[in-house]
Order: structure tokens, then sequence, then C-alpha cells
């Protein structure tokens, strides 16, 4: 079976592999045993072209599952109550045996997976449409959690992407139906428990398949369907719980935890990317509006118009909720890590505690911040805005310089452009604020030419080191060159 490799790294690995031969370090019968362990170009090109046939397929089922509703729609009055769930229960059963008999009788896995997805289409559309006909109503998002639940065997059974990009949008869909719309209705689990807050408790179990799917098959793209559907519920928890006033706090905690998360993978693991870009988004995104002081000066003059014990609970209580659960991923990860390895020395706990903090600084840090930043807002008044003010533009230069280092780090333009662009933004929303009025459209002028060379300069230093270090092997890339050699 051929080892996993992209267009650009078989590209370097050929010239490279030429060059080692001009060198006398390996003959011709050595170099192709090399690339033979690698997918030939022709290898390359069929799934390049395998995977843009399957997005056109996918879509294309969608517009006729799109099309099949509005046609049915068009004469559903039409027809006698008995006739429309024939239609919905025929056409079910007919579009998912047309997809068993393509993927498992004749082997055609892209056209068995568009029927599945169209099967998995009207699925959802007979849910409603068997509602309508015998005038059933429901007060809250069971109808979506219905669908998913019918949607998640056909997601696993299939390796599909497109199925579990549809069951992420499902799940995604109705917690925010059932928290946002219904929250007053308390907890569902085979019925409504009103002493306990509608917080969509069960998509912990909804998700969990698809999460270990995800990492039993090695597939950050799998991962990063799932990771905000998790985390879109965990932000959407305050709401649940009555604590919804001011949760930027609580939004950039959670932030931080998805960075302390990607943290705990592997050095140079694909799995960490996921969890760095979402808790990366959204510490950034909740750092901007606390770098305002006109932003945290109103926070603070609300809180002292407030009533107290509500406010305590909604300041307090949500970002230290976060750093408990902190606390306990960092034993999990610390037990665990004893456990996989039990022969390794022992260490300390304090010393590994101290060793950890030291790795993920950053994370603990937004962590720890966020907590602080609501204890401040308990403790002060609104003339005391400036302190939180001054620690929210400095997190926000601290945070662009991470993730540079991540980027140099990691060999990945993405987090160093995505830096570099933050820094700037930092940049000029300072100058607006700041000296807006004073230096007017001659320093907005100004301040753009100083974004736009810092661009130039940065576009610069990254071809300059990709040119410096054309590309990158693995260590397992390296054993194995060596191995054939």
């Amino acid at each position: 079976m051929s080892r996993e490799i992209t267009e650009s790294q078989r590209t370097w690995l050929v010239g490279e592999l030429d060059a080692w031969r001009d060198l006398g370090l390996v003959d011709d019968d050595q170099r192709q045993a090399v690339l033979g362990l690698y997918a030939t170009p022709e290898h390359l090109g069929q799934l390049r072209q395998s995977r843009a046939l399957g997005i056109l397929s996918t879509l294309a089922a969608l517009m006729v599952g799109l099309g099949v509703m509005l046609l049915i729609a068009y004469n559903w009055d039409a027809m006698a109550a008995s006739v429309k769930v024939a239609a919905i229960l025929v056409g079910l059963v007919t579009v998912h045996s047309v997809g068993l008999y393509l993927r498992f009788r004749q082997g055609r896995v892209l056209a068995g997976e568009v029927a599945f997805f169209l099967g998995c289409l009207l699925y959802g559309a007979g849910i409603w449409l068997i509602a309508q006909i015998f005038h059933l109503s429901a007060s809250d998002g069971a109808a979506w959690w219905w669908w998913a639940a019918g949607v998640l065997p056909f997601a696993l059974a299939c390796d599909s992407l497109a199925l579990h990009a549809l069951y992420c949008a499902i799940l995604a869909a109705w917690v925010g139906v059932e928290i946002l719309g219904y929250n007053n209705l308390g907890a569902w689990l085979f019925g409504r428990w009103p002493g306990v807050p509608n917080g969509a408790y069960s998509l912990l179990a909804m998700i969990a398949p698809g999460m270990v799917w995800a990492y039993r098959k090695g597939s950050p793209p799998a991962l990063a369907l799932y990771l905000p559907v998790v985390t879109w519920w965990v932000v959407l928890q305050p709401f649940a719980w009555r604590l919804e006033d001011f949760p930027i706090y609580f939004i950039g905690a959670v932030g931080g935890l998805l960075l302390l998360a990607a943290g705990l993978h592997k050095d140079r693991s694909a799995m960490g990317i996921p969890y760095r870009f979402c808790g990366a988004l959204l510490t950034a995104g909740s750092l901007i509006p606390l770098s305002y002081y006109e932003f945290n000066q109103h926070v603070l003059g609300w809180w002292q118009r407030g009533p107290v014990g509500p406010n305590f609970v909604n300041l307090a209580v949500q970002p230290l909720l976060i750093t408990v659960l902190a606390a306990g991923m960092v034993a999990l990860a610390i037990a665990g890590r004893r456990w996989l390895d039990p022969k390794a020395a022992p260490i300390p706990l304090a010393d590994e505690l101290r060793a950890f903090a030291r790795r993920q600084w950053l994370p603990v840090g937004v962590i720890l911040g966020m907590a602080g930043l609501a204890l401040w807002r308990l403790l002060t008044t609104g003339s005391e805005a400036l302190v939180p003010t001054i620690a929210a533009n400095a997190a926000m230069v601290v945070l662009a310089l991470w993730l540079i280092q991540i980027g140099l780090r990691d060999d990945r333009g993405l987090p160093f452009t995505a830096a570099v662009l933050y820094f700037l933004l930092w940049t000029i929303l300072r100058y607006i604020d700041l000296f807006g009025d004073f230096g007017g459209m001659l320093g907005a002028a100004l301040m753009f030419f100083l974004c736009g060379g810092t661009l130039f300069g940065v576009a610069w230093f990254w071809r300059q080191r990709k040119a410096a270090k054309p590309g990158t092997e693995t260590e397992t890339e390296t054993e194995v060159i060596h191995a054939a050699i």
C-alpha cells in the first residue's frame, strides 16, 4: 500500500532523490524503490479528481433533494394523507436501497455515498412532513435530534465527510434551537426535567462516536467538523443556565481551554490544529472588545447599577468553572501519560506541573486571565477600567507573537500569517482609538503604508525561509528512506 503524501511533497522528494543520485548516494534502483513507497502522480491525480467529483456529486444530490421537496410541496394539498405517508416511506426505502446496492453490490463507493446523502436529506424532510400530516407539533427541537440520530449510522458506516458535515450541521441547529429557543422547558431525558436547565446535554453522547471515528481514522478534517459543534454547545451553556450577562469572559476562557487541548497533543500533530484554530479564534475575538477602554467602563458601570447576586454569578462563576475544567484536563493528561508510559522515570508532581505550565503558558494564562478580569469587575468601579484595558491590549500582542512562534516551529504559514494580520489589526484599532482625531487622513495613510510594508516584509521573510528549507521530512519518512537505501 502506498504511503500518504501530497503532490508538493512528492515533487520535493523526486528532486532530492535526483540530487542524491547525481552525488552517488543512491542508484536508479534505490531511487525507484523509495518512490515506489509513495503514490504515483497518476494516483494523486485520480485522488484529486475523485475529491472534486465527490464534492460536485454531493452538491448535485443536495439540489435534487431540494427539488424533490419542492415538487412534493407543490402537490401536497392535493394528495391524500395515506398517499403522502406512502410517498415518504417509499422514497426513503428506494433511495437507501439504491445506495446499498451501489455501495456493496456494485462497489461504486462514491455513487453509494451520494445516494445515502440524498436519503438522509429526505429522511429529515419526512419527519416534518409526517408531523404536518397528522397535525403534530412539538414545543422543542426534538425533530432535529431525531434527524441527527438517523444520519449518524450512515456517516459512520460510509466514512463520508459529506455525511459527517450534514450530521454536524443538524446537531448545531438542534443545539441552537434547544438552548436559545426552549431553555425554559428543562433538561430532556425520556421526558422533561424542569428542575434542570435545558442545556442539550445529550450532545455529548451524540458527538462522541464521530470524535472517536475522527481520531481512529486520524482525520483532522473530520475533527474540524465536530469540534465547532462542541464549542458552540459549550459557549451556549451560560444561556441555558441564565448566566448570559456579559459572556465574553466565558467565551475567552473557552478559547484558552481549546488552546490547552491543542497543546496536549503531540508536537506537530495535525489533530491539534482544529483545537488551536478554534481556540485562537475565540480568544482573539474576545480580546478585541476588551481592548477598548469604553467597553470596560460600560461593563463596570453596568455592574455598579445591577443587583449583586446575579451579577456575581454571571461575572465570577463562568470563567472559574472553565478554570476548574482546565485543571481537570491537566490532571487527566498527567495521569494518562503515567498510565501509558509506566516505565518512565517518576517525576515529582510539582516539577511536572511546572514543566507543563512552561510548555502551555499562554493557554493557562488566557484561562486565568479571563477569570481574573471577571473578578476585577466584582471588586472595582468604572473609574478603574484602565487596568483591564491595558491587560487586554498586552494579551493581543502576546497572542500574535505566540502564533508567530507556532508557525515558525511547525513550519506552517496559516498561524504565522494570521498572527501578522492580527497584530496589524491591533495596530489599526489602537490608532483609530487613540490617534484617529489627531492624525486624520494623513495619519491613516501613513498607518496603511506601514501595514503594507510590514506585509511585504513578512511575505519576503516567509519566501526566504521556504527557499532555505525547501522541504521537511518527518522522522518516519527519513527512516523509510534510509531503510530502502
